[in-house]
Formats: structure tokens, C-alpha cells, sequence
């Protein structure tokens, strides 16, 4: 049915669209002036998603199924993998069909974890009933290595160096780590450099306070470091990790804040 009103054509599409109406395609479609799509938007009680000019618009029944499918992707994906502490937006959105737009996920997957319906350990979503197995002398591993992998000033040791102040051997340290970093414990962020998960969000929570007070909002590494106390070579190697992340970018000399720290260091309080 061709709908001459824009209100009700918005209202028949996202009535029945599975994954979102994009908004901007349909202003432009109607020739709407912003403000005019905002005021449709808001007469209809939609619920929008992401930011110009990417946004999507979901009907109130539409967001809902979408986020009990989310669940129920994310409850299949325990059965298949139930070695690992959840699933990834790219996992969930392999699950999904029809295709569901990353920011769409990224946000649907955001509003679950507040509304405590997934928990969330840093990329990974699960069901908060999921549990996972640990053996004991990894959880008594991991205790000891994190004293030392997070110190309160200076910066942690590498790989062979925990290994030596642990009295470990470094091949059997490594194997326990890696099992940390698969269930979101720790993480590695150079080829001999594991870091607990907590320590690593202190740091870039460090990185986003010293963006928001500093001219231009960037910062350098020699920065970084006055900061946080750590070493040039670790800031280093922790920055180019966090750019890997998509938490900062690079430009010249200089970083800044590519997204917000609380969306790229969520930890389960229980974790």
C-alpha cells in the first residue's frame, strides 16, 4: 500500500521490518526536514538506534523481538561453545537471520546488559545463568600473576619476568593466562604481555580522563606516561593495543578517544 502520509508509511514499515527502517533513507524518500522526521519519530513512540546519518527506527514490538532473539542466539551459542564466557556481536549476528546492522547489534546488545537480561565480560555476552568451569590451580594461578601483572605503580612485568618472580615455569604460566584471556580473566596485549582484565580498564579509563583534559583532547605517549606512571615502552605497547581496540586512534604523535571507555572495558561485577 502506498502511503501518502509520512507518519503512516514510517508506521507500516517499521510495523513489519525485521531489522530496522533506515531513517535517513526515508527522510530523504519524503523530503523531511529533520526536525520534521524527529517529530514522526517521537508521535509514533519508535525506538531509534545509532547516529546520523546511521540511524535505524524499530517499532516498540519489532525491538522486542529483536532483543528475545538476541537471547535466544545467545543461548545457542552457550550449547555450541560452552568453553567460552559468551558470545560476540559478530557471533550473535552470524546467528541472526535476516541480517541485523552491527550498530543496531552493538546498541540492542548495550540496552540487554543494562536491563540485566545478558551479563557482559568485555566483547562477550552471555545468559546470566551461564556458569563457567575453572579448574582450581588456574583460579590460585591467576590470583598470584595478578599481583603482579597490575602493580600499583611502574609497569608490569612481561611474560618470562611473572614467570621468574612467580617461580613458575613461563610454558605452563603462558598456558594458564591464555585460559584467563579465553574467559575474559585477563588480557594479552603483546605476543609476551598478559594483563589482568581489571588493570587494563583502569588504564584506559586513565587514557580517556587524560583526553578530556588535554588540549585538542589527544594526548602523547610521553603523556600517557606521566599519567599512569608506567614506562615508555609498555605505554607503547598498551596504546597500540588499545588502538587495535578501537578505543583510541592514532594520529601522528598524538591519540585520542575513538569510543567511550565504559562500552570498551564492561566487566560483569560478579567477574
Amino acid at each position: 500500500m502506498n502511503h501518502r502520509d509520512p507518519a503512516d508509511a514510517l508506521a507500516a514499515l517499521t510495523g513489519t521490518s525485521e531489522v530496522g527502517v533506515p531513517l535517513t533513507a526515508f527522510s530523504v524518500s519524503r523530503n523531511l526536514l529533520p526536525e520534521q522526521t524527529d517529530a514522526i519519530v517521537e508521535s509514533l513512540s519508535l525506538q531509534r538506534i545509532g547516529r546520523h546519518p546511521r540511524q535505524w527506527v524499530f517499532s516498540a514490538a519489532q525491538w522486542q523481538d529483536l532483543t528475545r532473539r538476541i537471547e535466544k542466539a545467545v543461548g545457542l551459542f552457550h550449547q555450541s561453545r560452552p568453553e567460552l564466557p559468551g558470545a560476540s556481536v559478530k557471533d550473535i549476528q552470524l546467528a541472526l537471520k535476516p541480517h541485523i546492522e552491527t550498530p543496531v547489534l552493538e546498541e540492542a546488545t548495550d540496552f540487554l546488559a543494562r536491563e540485566k537480561r545478558l551479563g557482559q565480560r568485555r566483547t562477550r555476552f552471555h545468559l546470566p545463568s551461564h556458569e563457567m568451569q575453572v579448574a582450581a590451580h588456574d583460579r590460585q594461578l591467576w590470583a598470584r600473576a595478578a599481583t603482579s601483572l597490575a602493580p600499583d605503580s611502574g609497569s608490569p612485568p612481561s611474560l618470562h619476568q611473572a614467570a621468574e618472580a612467580l617461580g613458575v615455569d613461563k610454558t605452563m604460566l603462558e598456558r594458564s593466562l591464555k585460559n584467563a584471556v579465553r574467559i575474559g580473566e585477563m588480557v594479552m596485549v603483546g605476543r609476551n604481555r598478559y594483563l589482568p582484565t581489571a588493570y587494563t580498564a583502569r588504564l584506559g579509563y586513565a587514557a580517556e580522563a587524560l583526553a578530556e583534559r588535554s588540549a585538542g583532547s589527544s594526548f602523547s605517549v610521553a603523556e600517557f606516561c606521566q599519567q599512569t606512571g608506567t614506562g615508555r615502552n609498555f605505554a607503547i605497547e598498551l596504546l597500540e593495543y588499545f588502538d587495535r581496540l578501537a578505543f583510541t586512534q592514532r594520529s601522528g604523535n598524538s591519540r585520542r578517544i575513538k569510543r567511550p571507555a565504559v562500552t570498551v572495558f564492561a566487566v560483569d561485577d560478579e567477574a
